[in-house]
């Protein structure tokens, strides 16, 4: 059932994600051969900016998608359809999740490819002088992780709790949002607006100290840290959404 839900979220996703997608690689080959031209042009700088600015609505547009997408099709009018299907809520948050995770790689995706056609043709001289620049700090980098070969390990599981902490923090807003009958909107914005300031002070006053003094004691005590509080807070996250989803939607608009 995962598979279907998930097959039609990709679909509702990239019905606009591919027009931007298309745009992104446009504007790179268009930007590539006038550049290539004329690097000088008016018409060339505006076609950068164009680029860049496709290459950021294109990303934006990846999370914010997936996050209305859930919301439309859970507590507004389309949730009766949608919760009427023979789909658990497990299977429900799964299949959002999980399209919304991989719009989100498709926009990276597309943003490094139209890079590498973007700078295709580029003097040699340019990347000669670009790795001189860098190559300090590549060899200090990789001079570090080949004496610490587990924190490539541990840095691996860290992004891995890390990618769904932001998708279901907005879920979890939305869902307890939706609770109330009146001013819906105006209430969830002021959950968000508290919960990040209430975060962020937690973060200030708290978990930077704790971090701070893990990295004096060991960078890997550092990074397991994280990777606890970002795992129990993805945890939470999820089982407050379910039982939401299980026990009090609310759709009355």
């Amino acid at each position: 059932m995962v598979g279907k839900l998930l097959k039609h979220e990709l679909i509702a996703l990239f019905r606009v994600l591919g027009f931007i997608a298309v745009a992104v690689f446009g504007f790179a080959v268009l930007g590539r051969i006038v550049i290539a031209i004329n690097s000088e042009t008016v018409f060339g700088f505006l076609l950068i900016l164009f680029y860049l600015f496709a290459i950021m609505t294109l990303i934006v547009a990846a999370f914010v998608l997936g996050i209305s997408q859930f919301y439309k099709s859970l507590f507004t009018g389309s949730g009766y359809m949608t919760l009427s299907l023979p789909a658990t809520a497990d299977q429900i948050i799964w299949a959002k999740l999980l399209s919304s995770v991989i719009a989100m790689f498709f926009a990276s995706a597309v943003s490094l490819l139209s890079a590498t056609v973007f700078l295709v043709g580029i003097p040699s001289e340019f990347w000669a002088e670009f790795w001189a620049s860098i190559q300090p700090l590549l060899d200090t980098m990789f001079s570090y992780l080949s004496s610490e070969p587990l924190i490539i390990v541990e840095l691996v599981v860290q992004f891995i709790v890390q990618i769904p902490f932001t998708l279901l923090f907005f879920y979890c807003v939305l869902a307890v949002g939706q609770l109330f009958t009146s001013h819906r909107k105006p209430i969830t914005f002021l959950i968000l607006i508290g919960v990040n300031f209430v975060a962020s002070l937690l973060n200030s006053l708290c978990l930077t100290p704790i971090e701070n003094a893990c990295v004096e004691v060991s960078p890997h005590l550092a990074i397991w840290v994280d990777i606890i509080l970002y795992a129990a807070l993805d945890v939470t996250f999820y089982f407050v959404v379910r039982y939401i989803i299980r026990n009090k939607v609310n759709l009355i608009v």
